[in-house]
């Protein structure tokens, strides 16, 4: 059962904004093997910090898991990384359409991601690269830039 849940913002110095916290409380009752009732509470904890922009800019989990992002100048996430061995690249066009990323994870593993796009900012193009396969996709659109068609091919390494 959720007892309370808390949302904190308070003013900082520099960079950051807003720090914020958000705490879940719960008890749950349980029955041991003799019928006794047992009443076990937890609490968890998660830490957000946020720039002047109200990005997101630092998390921690309730498990200790940290997470970092860095925005470009326009707002876009450009950048992020946790403690898990997760980490991420993004690169956008003049139009905010994100053209490049790439990404390395444990699971399912790196890979590497470009995008272009029409004078609509329509995606035409996609490729996705990975240690094992290539993938490209073409993407073609009506006059009122609803998709009409959808060409996929694939390489294996």
């Amino acid at each position: 059962m959720l007892k309370r849940r808390e949302f904190l913002k308070l003013s900082s110095i520099g960079a950051l904004s807003i720090i914020g916290t958000s705490s879940l409380s719960f008890a749950k009752k349980e029955k041991s093997k003799n019928n006794i009732s047992n009443e076990i509470s937890k609490e968890e904890n998660t830490i957000y910090e946020y720039d002047k922009n109200g990005n997101l800019i630092y998390c921690k989990s309730s498990q200790g898991i940290e997470s970092w992002l860095k925005y470009d100048e326009r707002n876009n996430g450009i950048y992020f990384k946790n403690t898990d061995g997760y980490e991420w690249w993004h690169e956008y066009d003049e139009n905010n359409n994100k053209i490049y990323s790439k990404v390395s994870d444990k699971y399912p593993g790196d890979y590497e991601e470009w995008f272009k796009y029409d004078k609509n900012n329509n995606l035409i193009y996609r490729k996705y690269k990975t240690s094992t396969l290539i993938t490209e996709q073409g993407y073609k659109y009506d006059k009122s830039g609803r998709p009409i068609e959808h060409i996929k091919k694939y390489k294996y390494k």
